[in-house]
């Protein structure tokens, strides 16, 4: 018994240390990366007041036009700025109401710390807690205007909301004090009450909100994955009430006391309507194809842009700048500033691929597949990436000094000092808060004498311009299009991409176990459709490459790594098929040899070689060919239905030989009906 007491507390004090580590060293990290990169980040904090006006505008209201909405939001905003605590009744009536401190990320942020006990166990400690003092202070200002950056826009939307269907109500002559029968034919009668709870009702249901958040997207926070997944999960669902709500302005019905029916919200509806469209789709369009007018962007331009844009932007509204005088390109990332990019990011996803299909004259629905794939990835990135501290160890534990993204955090090869010195800096810039590196390039653009002129350069020869760094405070910042610098990653990845594509053939053919020649064939095949993917790649780069105009000696010095006869190849459009090789021939013959089996290369081999030959006619602008294996047996050789276990037999209906000379009467076959040609073939009457 004893034992079993003894084993039992060992087992308590195990889980209770593990639980402690999990705590300590992903989720208190986590809290404290996020705190970092929201409340703490002057730029974000920008950020999120442009960005919450979509909110607004998402559901037909337009920011700042109503000045006594305007003044009433602020006054009533709880923050140490002057002017506002002034309504504080009308706020505590909203927070009553729900519309109020509801952020979403904020909420995320705050359950977290709550769940680490953020500042409890530093404060513990008397000299710890008079450090932590000054930091407590500054948490407390940047998390009271977080919130009202974001209530800000909530009170204005429940201001206009409520009066706009006052004015639609008395357009019908419906004032407080009246009665009307509502479309469930329950006598209602007009007050002030009955329009506040209403727009609380709409603001709470068409604007994120953390209380409507559902418990489960609540838990993963406790994950190391995802970063601030509540909010994806209301413009979902807020998404989704926008568009129902609308629908229901448009189609509500009630009755007046004269017995005439009306529909009162029928022109918010419209309108409601009308700004979701405007919100998700219309206005990114609609700014990308200014932009492209105002800088002079083609659309090949435009499209050589996306293939250099960072990796996290390439599915974003991507905003083209060409400067006139030197021709060189840039982009601003528009997604950073619209709230509903989560809506908008997957279709572009989808939109991409299509586009890409397009351009290389790929099958279109294989790409509306493949983007489909892609815009659920899309979507799902925040539920099931890395959170940002989560990432930033994984960098070093997992993927060995390489980010997610293939940037070196540090050389395997180094001292132990300088990697040393590589990791820790890196696990602060997880954590480093008022958006140091916005904040760093910014600076860069100050250390001239005329801060427009271009500053100085980064570790990385990047320079930077202070226009740009400014807009940046705002989401708006213009990021140089560097073909030269990023042409060497592609390159990479194309090296790598043909390395894997070899392996998708050794890989079967070489395992070591028994192997028939049609497996050969067909791993052969495969292989090949991969290469010519990554080459399409490459050529579709390099010609993106042209476009942007990269000088020749960067376009050389990126392409070092690839053998001219490989360039010269893929610039031309033609498509050098994977090729065996004398050693893997050689393998081959020794696992034959081992095995004390006939070499099942050499069945292979001839078939192998027409297909080459055939390949080497393809060219890369055109589709990877439908390329069938003689050695698989086809469904109308064998007879049968595949997976029956059976081997039912097919047991077609036998074919009329008089179709071949009986065309039915005067009637050409080609211009009979579908019955007509079946009565003909099966010898129907």
């Amino acid at each position: 018994m004893a034992d079993a007491l003894k084993k039992t507390g060992m087992e308590v004090a195990e889980k209770s240390m593990i639980g402690q580590l999990y705590h300590s060293l992903l989720l208190y990290p986590k809290a404290t990366s996020q705190i970092a990169k929201t409340i703490l980040s002057p730029v974000t904090h920008m950020r999120n007041f442009i960005s919450a006006g979509a909110f607004a505008t998402a559901n037909g209201i337009v920011p700042f036009a109503d000045k006594e909405a305007i003044k009433m939001a602020y006054q009533a905003l709880q923050t140490p700025l002057k002017g506002t605590r002034i309504q504080n009744q009308l706020y505590d009536e909203l927070l009553e109401l729900g519309v109020v401190n509801t952020n979403v990320r904020l909420g995320d942020v705050t359950r977290l710390m709550q769940d680490v006990g953020f500042g409890e166990t530093m404060n513990a400690n008397r000299g710890t807690s008079m450090l932590m003092k000054p930091l407590a202070k500054l948490k407390s200002v940047g998390q009271d205007l977080y919130t009202a950056e974001d209530d800000f826009w909530k009170i204005y939307s429940w201001a206009v909301e409520k009066s706009r269907m006052e004015k639609a109500m008395a357009a019908h002559g419906l004032v407080r004090g009246k009665w009307f029968t509502d479309a469930a034919g329950e006598s209602v009668q007009l007050t002030d009450d009955w329009f506040k709870r209403e727009a609380a009702d709409i603001v709470k249901n068409n604007i994120p909100n953390y209380d409507f958040v559902s418990d489960f997207v609540k838990g993963t926070r406790k994950l190391p994955l995802g970063n601030f997944v509540s909010f994806p999960a209301e413009i979902a669902r807020t998404g989704t009430n926008i568009v129902e709500r609308a629908l229901r302005d448009i189609n509500y019905t009630i009755k007046l006391a004269n017995g005439k029916t009306i529909k009162p919200f029928q022109g918010i509806g419209y309108q409601r309507l009308l700004g979701f469209g405007l919100t998700v789709a219309a206005v990114p369009y609609a700014t990308t194809e200014m932009f492209k007018v105002l800088y002079d962007v083609t659309d090949e331009e435009q499209a050589a842009i996306r293939r250099y844009v960072a990796s996290w932007s390439k599915n974003s509204t991507i905003l083209p700048i060409k400067d006139p005088e030197t021709g060189e390109f840039k982009y601003v990332d528009f997604s950073h500033a619209n709230a509903y990019d989560t809506l908008s990011r997957p279709v572009q996803a989808v939109i991409n691929a299509v586009a890409d299909g397009r351009t290389d004259n790929d099958g279109i629905m294989d790409d509306f597949m493949k983007g489909t794939f892609t815009a659920m990835k899309e979507f799902a990135s925040p539920f099931i990436s890395e959170s940002i501290w989560t990432e930033a160890a994984m960098d070093i534990i997992a993927r060995k000094g390489r980010t997610r993204d293939g940037f070196e955090v540090y050389n395997e090869k180094d001292n132990v000092g300088n990697k040393t010195t590589a990791i820790f800096k890196h696990l602060v810039d997880a954590q480093m808060p008022f958006s140091y590196p916005q904040l760093k390039r910014l600076s860069r653009t100050m250390k001239p004498i005329n801060v427009v002129t271009k500053g100085k350069y980064d570790d990385y020869g990047q320079d930077y311009e202070f226009g740009d760094e400014f807009a940046g405070l705002f989401g708006f910042r213009a990021v140089q299009v560097n073909p030269g610098r990023t042409m060497k990653y592609k390159v990479a990845d194309y090296q790598q991409g043909v390395r894997k594509s070899g392996s998708l053939f050794t890989r079967v053919t070489l395992k070591g176990g028994p192997i028939e020649p049609k497996e050969i064939v067909e791993a052969y095949i495969n292989a090949n459709r991969s290469l010519f993917g990554v080459k399409k790649d490459l050529k579709l780069d390099m010609d993106a490459a042209r476009t942007l105009g990269i000088t020749e000696e960067k376009y050389e010095q990126a392409l070092v790594r690839v053998s001219q006869v490989e360039q010269d190849a893929i610039d031309e459009g033609e498509f050098r098929p994977y090729s065996i090789s004398a050693n893997i021939e050689e393998a081959f013959q020794t696992h034959a040899d081992e095995m004390g089996v006939a070499n099942p290369l050499d069945a292979a081999y001839d078939i192998i070689s027409d297909i080459e030959s055939q390949l080497s006619d393809v060219s890369l602008d055109d589709l990877f060919p439908d390329i069938q294996n003689p050695l698989m047996p086809s469904i109308m050789d064998q007879g049968t239905i595949p997976g029956l276990n059976t081997g039912t037999p097919l047991n077609l209906p036998g074919v009329n030989p008089q179709a071949l000379t009986n065309q039915g009467g005067n009637i050409p076959y080609n211009q009979m009906t579908n019955q007509q040609k079946l009565n003909i073939l099966f010898g129907r009457s």
